[in-house]
């Protein structure tokens, strides 16, 4: 594998220990303060969730109004130094003996099966072009959020929704630190410690719906890994994100915070005579203000899927134990969501045509997203329902209020075609609604129904087993070239060309301005700050130009970006287009013959190739 050397392996090991022992210490900190009993795998997650939070809280302002990096590092250095005291506090670093237990092999194989898995394969994501490009131009820059990443034109404005999340901006901290360029960290060294965060989250969700049982809840993170793992059915489902892109913010809130937000919640469910030592629900609104800032710093789209799901969720258990004053700790975390949602929506509010074009539905427009969410795999959402009717008969009070009733209040308010279509027109936007039947637990509650299930017959291993059947037969094995996996050729997960040509376009120009066929175009300025694009992705064209009043250069641009791609409607218009930006560099495709041989016609030289592409620049 290309870039995979001496060095760079013991930097990732340097990472992992460091940030690992980081996150433990905090999370033990936690845990003691919170008084709740976690093992040494969940402290991980905690810690992590509580970092960032605590980065959120005070760093924002330095992605909103272009604050100094190195300022920024500072802050960071100093949240992971009180992370790491924090772990000594009544030395919280120390953990009750536990007894060795054969089923903690299962999560330790699972999470290895998936470290391999994401180590040999890859899959490109186009959305690389705006998070992946953002972490290397903070690692370059003085100050963060200079302008937008995915173009790379100083001049042009970012975008809105994303100026005031700290993720790609604390990454970029963590690969200075480490001396790790953006793209390979995001891409290969973050992807095992993301994928033991997300284990380390769902193990502890898992002890907590089985109320401290550590047997059932390996069991269950293990199932819930198969289903993961057979989520290539779709491309919105939660194994997708998980196995795919585990760097973007959306996949981490998703995998990591969502499964502690549900746990804290569950956490106040308690015996009677347990309710008086529960410092948790005397101090409930602590974990959820905690959970909704770490997920403002890795995603906008958390502040209202964690937001739908705390709500839903805390007035179950309100209602469940009959404290409706349980609702005021609601307050922080709703302020919380509140302030950044005006944030945004102030700052997007100047480009009044983003807004109108990303809130038209439609007909049947629920319906159809509902359909599109599950693809292939419809029969999952067949035996979610099968699951929630063991749950009502079977399962104890957080399942039933994890699986049926919260689920339940979630379809009443922003499920069903009614609010629905509402709800995605004023609040989600159409274009992002999807994300909202990530709260849909399917995944969860058939894991759990297994568990449940075969804990009640004779031999558990049969029944897990079949289980595990049933749940591989709807789904679609995720790492297979029908969904565009591909063997990982380089450690930055990005096409051989991006590498290959730089050395061409960067001798002749410090800031090459380049056209590019798509999978170029997308991957670029992701690991070379110093490109400017015409163009990264067909989205981000309509965002920063047709939106923003320069509708001409919009269209000029697409017309640039479907000849790059092979599409030539108009070859005069093409030419013209050409001539009148100032592009250094065009970078096409062979097998888009029309627009190769427009090129030669044109005066433009093969400057460099590879067996699938051509780097022309003009002859003068």
């Amino acid at each position: 594998m290309s870039g995979l050397n001496v060095l760079l392996i013991g930097k990732t090991l340097l990472f992992y220990v460091i940030m690992t022992g980081i996150m433990y210490m905090t999370g033990s900190g936690v845990s003691k303060i919170a008084g709740i009993t976690t093992t040494k795998m969940e402290r991980v997650s905690i810690g992590f969730v509580a970092q960032l939070a605590l980065v959120q809280f005070f760093g924002w302002f330095f992605m909103a109004f272009r604050w100094s990096m190195v300022v920024f590092s500072v802050l960071v250095l100093l949240i992971s130094l009180f992370g790491l005291l924090l772990g000594f506090y009544k030395q919280a670093y120390k953990s009750e003996k536990q007894e060795r237990n054969w089923t903690d092999l299962l999560p330790v194989g699972m999470l290895l099966v998936q470290i391999s898995l994401t180590f040999l394969m890859y899959r490109s994501d186009a959305d690389d072009s705006f998070y992946v490009s953002n972490v290397t131009l903070f690692q370059h820059s003085p100050v963060l959020n200079p302008y937008d990443a995915s173009f790379g034109i100083t001049s042009l404005g970012t975008v809105p929704m994303y100026d005031f999340g700290i993720w790609e901006a604390y990454a970029a901290v963590l690969g200075n630190f480490f001396h790790i360029e953006g793209v390979t960290l995001m891409h290969f060294v973050f992807v095992p410690w993301l994928l033991l965060l997300s284990t380390s989250a769902y193990l502890f969700l898992g002890r907590t719906l089985f109320q401290g049982d550590r047997t059932k809840g390996n069991y269950f993170y293990f199932l819930l890994s198969v289903f993961h793992l057979m989520g290539g059915n779709a491309v919105f489902s939660q194994g997708s994100f998980l196995l795919s892109r585990i760097w973007q913010g959306k996949a981490v809130y998703l995998h990591v915070v969502l499964p502690l937000l549900m746990a804290a919640l569950l956490s106040c469910i308690v015996d009677k005579q347990e309710e008086e030592k529960c410092l948790l629900e005397r101090y409930l609104f602590v974990p959820l203000l905690v959970c909704i800032l770490a997920g403002a710093a890795l995603n906008p789209t958390s502040l209202y899927v964690l937001g739908f799901q705390l709500a839903a969720m805390l007035l179950v258990v309100a209602v469940y134990k009959r404290k409706i004053r349980l609702l005021w700790h609601a307050l922080p975390a709703i302020f919380t969501v509140g302030l950044f949602t005006l944030l945004i929506y102030f700052r997007a509010s100047r480009f009044d045509g983003q807004i109108e074009a990303a809130s038209g539905t439609g007909d049947a427009f629920v319906f159809r997203v509902f359909e599109n969410f599950f693809g292939s795999g419809m029969l999952y959402f067949v035996l979610y329902i099968l699951a929630v009717l063991i749950i009502l008969v079977l399962g104890n009070a957080r399942a039933k209020i994890s699986f049926v009733f919260t689920p339940l209040i979630l379809f009443l308010s922003i499920w069903n075609p009614i609010t629905g279509k509402i709800v995605a027109e004023t609040l989600t936007k159409a274009p992002s609604y999807w994300r909202v039947f990530w709260l849909l637990p399917v995944g969860l509650a058939i894991s759990y129904a297994v568990v449940l299930v075969a804990s009640r017959v004779k031999y558990n291993s049969v029944g897990l087993l079949l289980g595990c059947i049933l749940i591989v037969i709807p789904g679609t094995w995720m790492f297979s070239s029908e969904n565009n996996f591909v063997r990982a050729a380089n450690v930055e997960r990005i096409p051989e060309e991006v590498i290959k040509f730089s050395s061409t376009f960067l001798e002749k120009n410090e800031r090459p301005v380049i056209l590019a066929s798509d999978d170029l175009s997308t991957t670029l300025r992701q690991k070379y700050n110093q490109v400017e694009l015409i163009f990264s992705r067909h989205q981000y064209i309509l965002d920063l130009f047709t939106y923003r009043g320069k509708a001409e250069e919009g269209d000029e641009r697409t017309r640039l970006m479907s000849f790059s791609n092979g599409h030539i409607e108009d070859e005069a218009s093409v030419v013209e287009t050409l001539a009148k930006y100032p592009i250094d560099f065009v970078i096409l495709k062979k097998e888009y013959g029309n627009s190769c041989q427009l090129m030669e016609r044109l005066g433009w030289r093969i400057a460099d190739q590879s067996s699938d592409y051509n780097l022309y620049s003009l002859e003068k």
